[in-house]
């Protein structure tokens, strides 16, 4: 029996870095050598007349409104990652050609959507409904389908082309198509040869010789006379474990005895990936067909399954089985590696310390907000420092490294900081903070602080802070703006 003639369906992606940015016009930019390029721009920088190439200069004094923002290729690369997965409903064969372009292998796939033309619509549907526009055309291989993709226009229907027509329906097209070079499209340019069809026409010996065999390669792959295997992607792997029980669970114990099935295995199959969970999902289908879901996170991986348990136990209080949970899934969304470590008897005493302190907020963290401070380069008290994750590593501005008190010259600052500034009024011998009068043992100050040149608005008023002693021994930190007064915080 004869094999179906292959089919690629390429979806070309025109607006792919700049989709999901500030609105335009846009441009974004990066550094080639000693030049500042515009690397790509959106449609309405583009109906303005710029274009990716162009240096940053002239962009800007063309269209000096334009949001002018760096050029981040990992970001595009793993947005057509996320897209080639998705598409992955229509075939399993889905490859990625950098920076804009996805392949699809429909072979065989046409008849479940309606034909090629129907399953082409389909998958310009997929990505619209992701907010990425992209132009389409189907051909025998991935390099004709990806030019005819590159050259077609939006708004006409997806080009179909029939088996075996490639080099007759990309020779009207510009060289540009198949992305050779710069150098080479530089040195075809100079003979005169524009079109793929006007090189097709010459004799393939001359060509060799004068561009070597890459060219004809390319050539060979686009009109069919050679043929390339795709590379599709590898789906990630799955991290999850499922049961139906052959009864529907209406009791704690039976949910624990459950979890203490499902946990085991999941694991398991982290282990034998050598990653631990970071996020971990509960889903709980009823037998009326609703669902509940409980969410756990983590500060470091994990794959020990008392641990999980532990941890999950007080949110299972949480859980109303009504007539019945008749399914039970747990599933991994976040992953990390990790390592295998010694037996108990062998470990390191550090690595077992930080285990255990990692569980310890993990535990602590299922109750109550767990995070630690993270200094900042800020001399405003409120900007100070900023909260983030337990398990983060902390690093201090780098003037630290120039001052052994401090960045700011050892200066003293209060150890309870108010969230919300409470207002005091001024006496004659001391002040007044919730109605009852304060006299005043001993005050230092002022110490000015100004508007931050980096980052806050120049109009920002200054401040001028003060430390007062009571005659009661508390210690406050005062602060005076536009001629009122406030209480920022209290020393030990």
């Amino acid at each position: 029996m004869e094999a179906a003639p292959r089919r690629i369906l390429a979806l070309h992606l025109p607006w792919l870095e700049s989709e999901g940015l500030d609105p335009g016009p846009l441009l974004l930019w990066g550094i080639e050598g000693p030049r500042r390029l515009v690397m790509a721009v959106d449609p309405a920088a583009a109906r303005l007349g710029l274009r990716a190439g162009m240096a940053l200069a002239d962009a800007r004094a063309m269209v000096p409104q334009a949001t002018v923002l760096p050029h981040d290729p990992h970001r595009a690369a793993a947005r057509l990652t996320a897209l080639a997965l998705h598409l992955r409903r229509f075939t399993p064969l889905v490859a990625t050609e950098a920076p804009d372009t996805l392949l699809l292998d429909t072979t065989g796939c046409e008849a479940l959507a309606g034909g090629e033309a129907a399953l082409a619509r389909q998958a310009l549907a997929a990505l619209e409904a992701c907010g990425h526009a992209a132009l389409a055309a189907m051909a025998g291989n991935a390099a004709a389908a990806a030019a005819l993709a590159r050259h077609a226009v939006p708004g006409e229907p997806p080009r179909i082309l029939p088996p075996g027509t490639e080099a007759e329906a990309l020779s009207p097209l510009p060289l540009e198509r198949l992305r050779l070079p710069a150098e080479m499209l530089r040195r075809l340019r100079g003979l005169g040869l524009r079109r793929i069809g006007e090189v097709l026409a010459q004799p393939r010996g001359p060509l060799t010789r004068r561009f070597g065999p890459g060219l004809l390669a390319r050539l060979d792959l686009a009109t069919g006379a050679a043929r390339a295997a795709l590379r599709p992607l590898a789906p990630p792997p799955v991290f999850a474990a499922t049961l139906a029980p052959p009864e529907p669970l209406i009791t704690r114990a039976g949910l624990d005895a459950a979890l203490a099935r499902l946990l085991p295995e999941l694991c398991h199959r982290l282990e034998a990936a050598g990653q631990g969970l970071r996020r971990l999902r509960l889903a709980l289908r009823r037998v009326d067909g609703s669902r509940q879901e409980i969410g756990l996170g983590t500060g470091g991986p994990v794959r020990d399954p008392a641990h999980l348990a532990r941890l999950l136990r007080e949110k299972l209080e949480g859980v109303a089985p009504g007539f019945g949970i008749e399914r039970l899934e747990v599933r991994a969304l976040e992953t990390q590696p990790l390592e295998a470590r010694q037996s108990e008897g062998l470990a390191d005493g550090e690595a077992a310390a930080r285990e255990a302190l990692e569980r310890l907020l993990d535990r602590l963290g299922q109750r109550l907000p767990v995070w630690r401070a993270q200094p900042c380069a800020s001399h405003w008290p409120e900007q100070a420092v900023r909260a983030v994750s337990p398990f983060a590593v902390v690093r201090t501005p780098s003037d630290w490294d120039n001052h052994q008190d401090g960045p700011w010259g050892g200066r003293p600052r209060p150890v309870w900081l108010l969230a919300r500034p409470e207002p005091v009024e001024a006496a004659p011998d001391g002040l007044v903070w919730r109605g009852r009068p304060r006299p005043l043992r001993h005050r230092e100050g002022p110490e000015r602080l100004e508007a931050e040149w980096w980052g806050a608005a120049p109009e920002r008023p200054p401040r001028d802070y003060w430390r007062v002693e009571c005659e009661d021994g508390l210690r406050l930190w005062l602060c005076r703006s536009e001629a009122r007064w406030f209480l920022h915080g209290l020393f030990a």
